[in-house]
């Protein structure tokens, strides 16, 4: 993993009753397609509910093109 972004609601402190947890994991490379590899990164239980993406770097770029607002929600996340 080269980084875990958290992003979203919780974030800008906006968040209200139902608002999920919003997660974008940044891994180096992966072998499956990237709505496969999902299941390796889901914990097996979260207090809430959890959005979570997991892109390599090259995939993260491509988002950037091709869905600029959702890659600057995810940019503009805070890193931990």
């Amino acid at each position: 993993m080269l980084s875990l972004r958290w992003f979203g609601s919780w974030v800008s402190g906006t968040a209200s009753v139902g608002s999920d947890v919003d997660l974008c994991i940044v891994v180096k490379k992966a072998a499956r397609r990237r709505r496969d590899r999902l299941v390796s990164y889901l914990p097996e239980s979260f207090p809430v509910g959890l959005d979570l993406f997991v892109f390599t770097p090259r995939e993260l770029e491509r988002l950037r093109v091709e869905h600029p607002s959702f890659a600057r929600a995810i940019d503009g996340g805070v890193q931990v």
